[in-house]
């Protein structure tokens, strides 16, 4: 885990050039530059996941922007920045977007971290989480804060989208065993609980942490221990000694764990 990402030398550089070449493409339409995701939370791990991140424009994107934009993220995926370049994922989109996620219809683009994940957007695709995650632990790197000025969803509000995605993701576990997609259960349970009892975001690792802390007796403990070592993409240690069917057995059942408790009265 790299607490400090910000302090470092690389990865520093990788922001510099990023704004700068974001600089080039945008001009006087470019607002704000923003880090979210594992990296705002402190829990960035150096070649795992994504580096999230936003930038907010003050009106929609042009058509020659978007390509401009494509053109860069080749030169990304290439390793043109390095690492830390490789792995950015987010969204460029117009303020209005990120205010009313629901209403705002614009141009904007999303970049996956894979060619096939790249597409123009009409509408935001962050998730109510997201936007609590953005206006409470956004980290500005470049232009004005603009956090005060977005969207924020109500406990309520949360709470509903989070009961939704955990029994859509149960229903879907019954089809797919995948190793990356068992660890996204294991991290969507203890994550989801968190925010449900607390109104408040953790990351991966944390909100792990945070559940072998708050439930010691817990008997899913030593499953939550020895899955929680593990993040997507495994190196090739990591592929040899990992316990795929370990995981992919027990995580869709700790999901359905964390749905009965969450369903409990004394968290609703």
């Amino acid at each position: 885990m790299k607490e400090n990402i910000f302090n470092d030398k690389s990865f520093i550089a990788m922001i510099n050039n990023l704004i700068d070449r974001v600089k080039a493409i945008l001009d006087d339409n470019l607002l704000s530059i923003i880090i979210v995701g594992s990296v705002a939370l402190g829990d960035y791990i150096y070649g795992k996941g994504d580096i999230d991140f936003l930038v907010v424009t003050e009106r929609d994107l042009l058509s020659n922007n978007c390509k401009e934009i494509i053109n860069l993220h080749d030169r990304l995926r290439a390793g043109e920045f390095g690492q830390f370049g490789i792995q950015l994922e987010g969204m460029y989109c117009p303020l209005p977007m990120l205010k009313e996620p629901e209403e705002y219809i614009g141009l904007g683009y999303y970049i996956g971290t894979g060619r096939n994940g790249w597409k123009k957007i009409s509408t935001s695709v962050m998730s109510k989480v997201d936007h609590l995650t953005l206006s409470k632990y956004g980290k500005i790197v470049y232009g004005k804060d603009i956090n005060e000025q977005i969207f924020r969803p109500s406990y309520d509000e949360l709470k509903k989208e989070i009961l939704k995605e955990i029994e859509s993701n149960i229903k879907y576990s019954k089809d797919i065993e995948d190793i990356y997609f068992s660890l996204h259960l294991l991290y969507l349970g203890t994550r989801s609980l968190y925010t449900f009892i607390n109104n408040d975001i953790l990351s991966k690792g944390k909100s792990c942490d945070w559940f072998m802390k708050e439930f010691p007796d817990s008997s899913w403990i030593p499953f939550i221990k020895y899955t929680s070592q593990y993040r997507y993409p495994f190196d090739e240690i990591e592929k040899k000694q990992v316990n795929e069917d370990y995981i992919i057995k027990n995580a869709p059942l700790f999901l359905e764990h964390i749905y009965s408790m969450i369903k409990d009265k004394e968290y609703i």
